[in-house]
């Protein structure tokens, strides 16, 4: 089991796996603001949540081995190698 973090910048999209003992560093203007997600990752594909959906993982339901979609919504995944 690995304790990397996913790091979801919700705005753009932007997934990144960090160690849980790094920094994130960004600077922002004023009225600027980001809304990032931290998520433990320890699979070869993460679910982040519903990216239509503010608060996530809100409206979906993880089951044993799956996830059940409760509202409309595309799903943001996390892949090494791949997009969310």
């Amino acid at each position: 089991m690995s304790n990397d973090v996913i790091v979801y910048d919700y705005f753009t999209g932007e997934a990144n796996v960090i160690k849980p003992d790094y920094n994130v560093n960004f600077s922002l203007n004023e009225l600027e603001f980001k809304y990032l997600l931290m998520k433990g990752f320890d699979a070869k594909t993460e679910v982040i949540g519903l990216s239509e959906i503010f608060v996530m993982p809100k409206g979906l339901e993880k089951l044993e081995n799956t996830y059940r979609v409760l509202d409309q919504g595309t799903v943001a995944l996390y892949s090494p190698g791949g997009s969310s």
